[in-house]
């Protein structure tokens, strides 16, 4: 039913990042003024940081929400169309981080891979789309999807009011 919301954020976010590759590559120009040429080079660098602190933070939401359509019932489109990278596809984005941000995103997704690899992936490496047994019985391969799921929403939670004390 809110499947069509992802197209709409996937296109921003790769907008986004698109924007990030452009201003990574956008020369900086030097005016004859040093004081003021100086200045205006901390206030782009100042919202590029930003700018990388929102499309991670935005990565993150899509994730942390996938996760949670899990915690009542499977929804294998969800996670179908959920990121399974890093934003950007690898560490170029985290490395802009200062290290207290950075270990707490690699932390963040070191959760989010193991989830994905112990409950989605097959042993082939490929995503799962059906699970044995009911997800109201803890002891099926569903029904431990659902309580893992539901444990992870509440840790990501927690992680997103620890990163909120940075910005």
């Amino acid at each position: 039913m809110l499947e069509w919301i992802w197209i709409p954020i996937s296109v921003i976010l790769g907008l986004q990042l698109y924007q990030l590759f452009l201003l990574k590559k956008k020369p900086v120009v030097q005016s004859e003024e040093p004081a003021e040429s100086s200045a205006s080079i901390e206030l782009d660098d100042a919202a590029y940081q930003e700018e990388i602190r929102r499309v991670i933070e935005l990565h993150c939401l899509r994730i942390r929400n996938a996760v949670d359509r899990q915690t009542e019932k499977i929804h294998y489109t969800e996670m179908k169309y959920a990121p399974q990278t890093l934003p950007g596809g690898d560490q170029r984005l985290l490395e802009e981080l200062d290290e207290e941000e950075k270990a707490l995103t690699e932390e963040f997704f070191r959760l989010y891979f193991t989830y994905l690899r112990n409950h989605w992936y097959s042993p082939k490496g490929r995503l799962k789309s059906v699970f044995s047994g009911n997800e109201s019985d803890p002891d099926s391969e569903a029904g431990s999807l659902v309580q893992e799921s539901s444990r992870l929403r509440d840790q990501m939670d927690a992680w997103f009011l620890t990163w909120r004390q940075y910005q």
